[in-house]
């Protein structure tokens, strides 16, 4: 499903200041490589789950939450040192998945689009910083990012679909570039009900793309404009936008 290009036009051409990417599915095709990693990782503490339960109970949470949710299906206990540890091994079980993995078709166009009007970009991940930097500095999009707010920069109840991730990330945008830009000049691009809450919640404006979840959830979420893909941004530079 396409957007209403006329009202997605009308906002990119004359109030969008800052955009913010979501990145686990929507910059990076990474969900197998999540999956392998997150699977390893439980391996190790005696926990199994296979593909059906990773799909729904684990897909577009933060890893602290699905780790302490495995333990609670599983009826396990770990202290929060051991918690955390787990989170090292995934991120590093994940990272060596890396090379592997590559941005979904249109991401780069998007990218190249608001580079070239200065417009800055931020990611809001709820990934851990060191999985989200790893992977944008693989994919050469790291020297393209303002910044980056990961799940390590938040507390649980800060976490999307809390608008405090995107809060967070206007504030930094804002204080590197040494501007004022209000929440409803700027664009998210998400592919979660989570994550569109979290954005709307903010005030903010979303995208969402249909890589991960249906247009009929993102559009429930409260999503502005829902794609199948970022392609979109070509379409958007033939339109002069």
């Amino acid at each position: 499903m396409m957007p209403d290009f006329g009202s997605f036009q009308e906002f990119f051409k004359k109030s969008l200041r800052a955009v913010f990417f979501d990145f686990d599915g929507v910059i990076i095709d990474s969900e197998s490589g999540h999956y392998e990693a997150f699977t390893e990782m439980l391996r190790g503490a005696g926990i199994l789950i296979d593909d059906l339960e990773y799909q729904q109970e684990y897909v577009g949470h933060e890893l602290e939450w699905n780790i302490n949710r495995a333990l609670e299906l599983h009826k396990k206990e770990l202290s929060q040192e051991r918690v955390r540890f787990l989170m090292g091994e995934k991120a590093d079980h994940f990272n060596k998945l890396m090379p592997g993995l590559d941005v979904f078709v249109g991401v780069r166009e998007f990218f190249d689009i608001v580079y070239a009007r200065n417009i800055p970009v931020a990611v809001v991940s709820s990934s851990l910083r060191k999985e989200v930097e790893a992977a944008l500095k693989h994919l050469g999009l790291l020297n393209k990012v303002v910044c980056v707010v990961a799940a390590d920069d938040l507390r649980s109840g800060e976490r999307k679909p809390s608008p405090v991730p995107y809060e967070r990330g206007l504030k930094l945008v804002c204080e590197k570039n040494n501007v004022k830009i209000l929440p409803e000049e700027c664009l998210v691009i998400e592919d979660s009900g989570g994550g569109v809450k979290s954005g709307k919640a903010a005030g903010m404006k979303v995208l969402a793309v249909t890589n991960s979840f249906p247009k009929e959830k993102l559009f429930d979420a409260g999503a502005d404009w829902v794609v199948e893909s970022l392609i979109i941004s070509v379409a958007a530079r033939e339109s002069q936008i």
